[in-house]
C-alpha cells in the first residue's frame, strides 16, 4: 500500500516484522528499505522479512526502474514462479543490496530472474533456492548485464545448468559461489562474457563441471580460486561449445586429475597466464578442436591450500602461489591490472612492492616459504 502512495524519490522505511505480501515497485524510482539503510545495523536484515507466501515473486521490478529504485535491508523467502521465486527484475535496472534472498523457487531463477536488465547487486546472499530447471541461485539472460560485488551464493540447486547461477555477460567482484549442486555447473553456468575479480568457486557439486559449465561463453577469471570442486565429468570446468577461457593470476585445483573437461562440440581455447592449472596437462582432456596455453609464470604444481579438506582455499606460508602473481597482464592489447585489495578486501600486494600472489586470497608473505630438507654445514666428514 505505501508503494501505491509514493511518488518517485520517496523513501519508505519498514520496522521489523514479517510482511507476508508480494510487491512490486510499479516503475516508481524509490527507496525502500528496512531500519538497516538508516543504522548500518545488520540485524534488521534477517528481522525485516517479505515472505511471498508462494503465492508468485515476492518482488517485481517490471515497468523500467532504473538504479534509483533500490531495495535494502531485507529477507526476501517463500516465494513461488515461474521465473523469479524471490525476485523478478525485467525491463528494469535496479539497485538491490543488502538483501537475503532464501527459500524460494521456481522454474527458472528460483532466488532471482533477470531478463534484459541491468541491476546493481550488491552484499547480497543468495541461499537455499531451488530451481527446476536452469539457475538455482539465480538467472540472469537476455542481454542483461550485471555488477555484482561482494555477495555470497550458496547451498542452491538446479535441477539441470547452474546451480548458484546461470549468469549473463557483466562484472562479477568479490563473489563466493560455494556448496552448490546442479546437473551441469554446480558453481555456475554461463554463455555469455562476463569477468570475474576476486571470486571463489568452491565445494559445488554437478555431474558435469562441478565447478563451472562453459556453454560457448567468453570469460576472464582474475585473481579467482576454483577449488574443492566435484564431478562425474570436469571438477573444475566442464566446456560445450567454442568457449574461451581465460586464467589470470587465478588458480584452478580441485584435486589435480580432472580439472577441464572439453566436450569437443566446437572450438574451446584456455589461456593461463600466471597462473595455477593443477597437475596440467594430466588433468586436461581436449578434443581434436581444443587448445590449451600455458604463458611464462603459469604453473602445474598443487597450490597447498591451508585445508581444502575444511573449504579453507587461502593460502598457506609453503604455497608456490605466493608472490606468482603478475601485477598486469596484457592480452591483445589490453592491460589487465591485479586489484589493490583480494576477495577479503585484505590489501594486495603484500608486502608493498612485492608480486601479487596468485588466486582470491592474498597471504601476507613476499614468497613462499621454503620446506623443510636438508642442510649443509660445508664441513667435510
Amino acid at each position: 500500500a505505501a508503494i501505491d502512495y509514493s511518488l518517485t524519490g520517496d523513501s519508505i522505511l519498514v520496522h521489523p516484522g514479517t510482511y507476508v505480501e508480494n510487491i512490486d515497485f510499479k516503475g516508481k524510482n524509490i527507496i525502500l528499505g528496512s531500519l538497516f539503510i538508516t543504522t548500518q545495523d545488520t540485524s534488521y536484515i534477517g528481522s525485516t522479512i517479505i515472505d511471498g507466501n508462494e503465492l508468485g515473486s515476492v518482488v517485481t521490478f517490471q515497468n523500467e526502474e532504473t538504479l534509483s529504485a533500490k531495495l535494502s535491508g531485507f529477507t526476501i523467502q517463500n516465494g513461488s514462479a515461474d521465473n523469479g521465486g524471490g525476485i523478478f527484475v525485467q525491463g528494469s535496472s535496479p539497485t538491490l543490496t543488502y538483501l537475503l534472498v532464501k527459500d524460494n523457487q521456481a522454474l527458472e531463477g528460483g532466488g532471482l530472474y533477470i531478463h534484459s536488465s541491468a541491476p546493481l547487486l550488491e552484499n547480497l546472499t543468495i541461499s537455499s533456492n531451488v530451481s527446476y530447471a536452469r539457475g538455482g541461485g539465480m538467472m540472469a539472460w537476455q542481454d542483461s548485464y550485471l555488477t555484482m560485488k561482494n555477495s555470497l551464493i550458496r547451498d542452491n540447486s538446479a535441477a539441470t545448468w547452474g546451480g548458484g547461477g546461470w549468469l549473463n555477460q557483466g562484472t562479477y567482484q568479490k563473489v563466493k559461489f560455494i556448496s552448490n549442486n546442479g546437473t551441469r555447473g554446480g558453481g555456475f553456468g554461463t554463455e555469455a562474457i562476463p569477468e570475474f575479480i576476486n571470486c571463489l568457486v568452491r565445494g559445488n557439486t554437478a555431474e558435469q563441471g562441478g565447478g563451472i559449465f562453459a556453454k560457448g561463453a567468453d570469460m576472464k577469471m582474475i585473481h579467482t580460486t576454483i577449488g574443492a570442486n566435484s564431478a562425474s565429468i570436469g571438477d573444475g570446468l566442464w566446456s560445450e561449445g567454442s568457449s574461451k577461457i581465460y586464467l589470470i593470476n587465478s588458480i584452478m585445483a580441485n584435486g589435480g586429475t580432472d580439472e577441464i573437461y572439453d566436450s569437443g562440440s566446437g572450438f574451446f581455447n584456455t589461456y593461463v597466464y600466471s597462473s595455477i592449472l593443477q597437475n596440467n596437462p594430466n588433468s586436461v582432456t581436449l578434443s581434436s578442436t581444443g587448445n590449451l596455453t600455458m604463458y611464462t609464470g603459469s604453473l602445474s604444481s598443487d597450490p597447498l591450500f591451508v585445508d581444502a579438506d575444511i573449504g579453507n582455499l587461502s593460502l598457506s606460508g609453503f604455497s608456490p602461489a605466493i608472490g606468482g602473481g603478475s601485477e598486469t597482464v596484457t592480452i591483445s592489447g589490453n592491460i589487465i591490472a591485479s586489484p589493490t585489495t583480494d576477495i577479503d578486501s585484505s590489501p594486495r600486494s603484500v608486502p608493498t612492492g612485492s608480486n601479487p600472489d596468485m588466486g582470491a586470497y592474498e597471504n601476507p608473505r613476499p614468497s613462499q616459504r621454503p620446506k623443510a630438507g636438508i642442510v649443509a654445514d660445508g664441513l667435510g666428514s
